[in-house]
């Protein structure tokens, strides 16, 4: 099991990706691994049995990051 930490050097790494939003035609193709990873990271700390409170903060931060992702055309 990660700790905190690690958790949120994840969510630190990944957080630039889901806030960007003009992909140049190079980069398109990583806009599904950067929302698979994501998905991933949640449903990983959506499953920890002993939630702390840090946890819940990083899972809604990461969830709202998610939901927020646009990419401009």
């Amino acid at each position: 099991m990660k700790t905190l930490d690690e958790y949120t050097a994840l969510v630190s790494k990944l957080e630039p990706k889901l806030k960007q939003t003009v992909w140049p035609p190079m980069t398109y193709m990583m806009i599904p691994s950067v929302l698979d990873a994501a998905d991933k990271l949640l449903l990983e700390l959506d499953g920890l049995k002993e939630t702390s409170a840090a946890h819940m903060v990083l899972y809604k931060k990461l969830a709202a990051l998610r939901s927020d992702f646009k990419r401009e055309a």
